[in-house]
């Protein structure tokens, strides 16, 4: 329930909402043809866009597709006199050609918006060289509702997010290497181990969407770098993490008390890092790495050594 009605989710929708009412106030005063494509832009740039990052990204997928596809269109009707033959086999070509582009890419939606906007000029009864002209305006000016909403209703930023993530990683990071301290038993160390397990690979599709809306933001797209290098640190010390719960199921040499030792030391260290300024975020997550580094060699020759042992 709380999930249902939370203050991010209400206040975006409170966004989309006036943005709608601002595209149907326009329509109303100026009789704009084929206005419903204002309408359909806010909302479909809008709606699953939280952050100021993705609406300006979306926008720039859509308004290539939009024009290009309105070029395309308005080509192929002045050249062929609008024959509708003509206009069934230019779809087909222009269907190969955004699908070549686009497909399996990260500006798929290009490739479908452009197939789609072709299709519905070229293709649709009475549409003709004048919506291929208008179109595109249409587009763009939903396109500028949308960014203008988002920066001036409640803005909420790409950055603020992914500082989010990477504090949230650390948390579940601090949980892990506690659990992998504690002398519990190791069905239940597994149990854990698979839920933070699952929650970073979560939180690794969220880095990746994120990342991108960061470098679409034009007052914060500085920190892309910055970040994506924090995260990439991030994911050596999951990694080094994984390595050191495997070699546990099969030594258990966990319990060692220098491990344990250093483990606890980590986790002390990310806990830190969670007040720490944002400029010295970075050289933390680093000297942790390399700590991690040393518990992992320590970790492997440790290992040999119990395996010789056996084997003798």
């Amino acid at each position: 329930m709380n999930n249902l009605f939370s203050v991010s989710k209400l206040i975006h929708t409170f966004r989309l909402l006036i943005a709608i009412s601002i595209s149907l106030i326009i329509n109303t005063l100026y009789k704009n043809p084929f206005s419903i494509w204002i309408l359909i832009t806010i909302i479909v740039i809008m709606f699953d866009q939280s952050n100021i990052g993705g609406v300006v990204q979306k926008s720039k997928l859509r308004t290539i597709a939009t024009i290009s596809a309105s070029i395309f269109s308005a080509i192929i009707i002045l050249l062929f006199n609008d024959n509708i033959h003509i206009n069934y086999i230019a779809a087909l070509i222009a269907t190969f050609i955004y699908s070549t582009l686009y497909m399996d890419t990260n500006k798929n939606y290009i490739g479908q918006l452009g197939i789609v906007t072709i299709c519905i000029i070229l293709i649709e009864p009475h549409n003709g060289i004048l919506n291929s002209l208008i179109r595109p305006m249409n587009i763009l000016i939903g396109v500028m509702i949308s960014i203008i909403v988002m920066r001036l209703i409640f803005p909420k930023y790409a950055k603020v997010q992914m500082e989010q993530l990477i504090h949230t990683v650390i948390k579940d990071i601090e949980k892990e290497l506690l659990n992998l301290s504690n002398n519990k038993d190791k069905a239940s160390i597994t149990e854990d181990y698979t839920k933070h397990e699952n929650n970073f690979m979560s939180n690794i599709i969220k880095f990746n969407r994120l990342i991108d809306e960061l470098s679409a933001e034009p007052k914060n797209n500085k920190y892309y770098v910055f970040y994506k290098e924090i995260y990439m640190h991030l994911r050596r010390i999951y990694r080094l993490i994984t390595i050191m719960y495997y070699n546990q199921m099969d030594n258990n040499y966990i319990n060692l008390p220098i491990i344990v030792d250093h483990l606890k030391i980590i986790a002390n260290s990310l806990n830190n890092i969670l007040v720490e300024k944002k400029d010295n975020l970075y050289s933390n997550i680093k000297t942790i790495d390399v700590g991690l580094e040393e518990i992992r060699n320590h970790s492997i020759s440790k290992s040999y050594y119990i395996r010789s042992k056996s084997i003798k």
